[in-house]
């Protein structure tokens, strides 16, 4: 199975998990640019590692695309707590806004 494939499934992004296979499981200089096929330990630690976790959205259907400025502290927080979390940061953006109005909603 290749690293995107497992991605896919799990719902997080390949870049994500071959990022971490990198850290977990050093390649030879000579493998650095061949395809990655995961062996049976590397995919059960893949599984181990990423699943459970808030998945990015299936599809954008009935989404609204919408742009956002930060400021770029705010911005480099957001950043670092999607990364500690493996969220996409659409992902979380989507569920601080959602928090957000929830908490608006029961101030009501």
């Amino acid at each position: 199975m290749r690293p995107e494939e497992l991605a896919d499934e799990l719902g997080v992004s390949g870049k994500t998990v071959r990022n971490w296979l990198r850290e977990q499981f050093p390649r030879s200089p000579a493998d650095r640019y061949a395809r990655w096929n995961l062996t049976p330990a590397q995919e059960r630690a893949v599984r181990a590692r990423f699943a459970g976790r808030p998945r990015r959205a299936e599809s954008r259907e009935e989404m609204v695309v919408t742009t956002i400025a930060l400021p770029v502290r705010m911005h480099a927080r957001l950043v670092k707590a999607a990364r500690s979390e493996l969220l996409a940061l659409t992902e979380a953006v989507r569920q601080a806004v959602s928090e957000w109005l929830d908490r608006k909603r029961e101030r009501r």
